[in-house]
């Protein structure tokens, strides 16, 4: 087994990216060629330097921010991730929602919030090895006729040394795509965790059975690999909320970013806490650039808070202004 460390997401990206590169077997699945290394952990000892900071990758962070807050408000619905994803509806079997989905999985699993009764566990002992999440489902899941099945299979919080340490299980990762939702989604949950459990964030270790690259994006994996790293940003604004609020207040948000795609001009989020306020500003700048209104999309990112976002978020503006003048 391969064990790649590094402090950030960012940098055990690249060390993926690269061994992909160098060492992949060449395989099929579904008759798309790719790439693949079987049994790979890949380990942050920082997960709160998550941001996808790798200036080839050309990430979406509008994208990767939405997906966070649909998750933890336990939402499978395409109408909401549509405006971000636009391919998402391929993947569903009914055109309405997700079936492998983690939010209902993670917050409504038959009646059980795991995300609360994992909390509950190492409330009531700390140093407790049961604290697990699910999400692998075999009744359904095994149905291969499905288009959308969990990558992500199984969580586990561990407490030790009053630091919280968050192991993931997942059958299949894309490294270039999807690592960065996966990475940025689990570090949220630890640290929404540590906040809960009134302890420090530890290290995060995701164990991918195929560790991947699709064969049509080696070049831009490439690229990133070669690129000189980003220096100078590292954490953003703190994921802080109360246990018994969060899902509230992602549930407004979602209801508030669907509104305010719809209107001409948006109202702003009410709020006091500067998290939601950050992401708010975000969705609402992402609107402004959906709709091709720049300078408010900019005066909204220049007031947010989380510098790795801003820049992600100023980047993806540029580009979307040079493709608006091109066109």
């Amino acid at each position: 087994m391969r064990r790649l460390v590094g402090k950030s997401y960012r940098s055990v990206a690249r060390r993926a990216m690269l061994e992909v590169l160098r060492s992949g077997l060449a395989v099929s699945p579904r008759s798309m060629p790719t790439h693949e290394l079987e049994a790979v952990s890949l380990v942050v000892t920082d997960p709160l330097d998550r941001a996808p900071l790798l200036d080839e990758r050309r990430a979406n962070i509008f994208a990767t921010i939405a997906e966070t807050v649909w998750v933890l408000a336990g939402r499978d619905d395409i109408a909401f991730m549509e405006y971000f994803l636009s391919r998402i509806r391929d993947y569903s079997d009914d055109g309405n929602r997700l079936g492998g989905a983690y939010g209902p999985r993670l917050r409504y699993w038959r009646g059980q919030d795991q995300l609360g009764a994992a909390r509950a566990t190492l409330i009531s002992d700390r140093e407790s090895r049961r604290a697990v999440v699910s999400l692998f489902d075999p009744a359904v899941d095994g149905c291969q006729a499905r288009r959308d099945i969990p990558c992500n299979n199984w969580l586990q919080f561990l407490v030790r040394n009053e630091r919280l340490d968050l192991l993931v299980v997942s059958r299949s990762m894309d490294v270039f795509w999807g690592s960065v939702i996966d990475v940025h989604l689990w570090t949220v949950v630890q640290e929404l965790m540590a906040g809960w459990l009134g302890v420090n964030v530890g290290v995060y270790e995701h164990f991918v059975g195929s560790l991947h690259l699709y064969d049509s994006y080696a070049e831009r994996a490439q690229q990133v690999v070669a690129a000189r790293p980003v220096k100078g940003l590292s954490r953003g604004v703190p994921w802080v909320i109360r246990f018994d609020e969060v899902g509230d207040a992602m549930t407004r948000l979602c209801e508030w970013a669907i509104t305010a795609r719809r209107t001409v001009s948006p109202a702003p989020f009410e709020t006091g806490e500067m998290l939601l306020r950050n992401i708010s500003l975000m969705l609402l700048a992402h609107v402004h650039i959906k709709n091709g209104r720049w300078q408010e999309a900019s005066g909204l990112l220049a007031e947010v808070q989380d510098r790795p976002w801003k820049r992600l978020g100023s980047e993806f503006l540029s580009r979307q202004r040079r493709r608006g003048a091109i066109s």
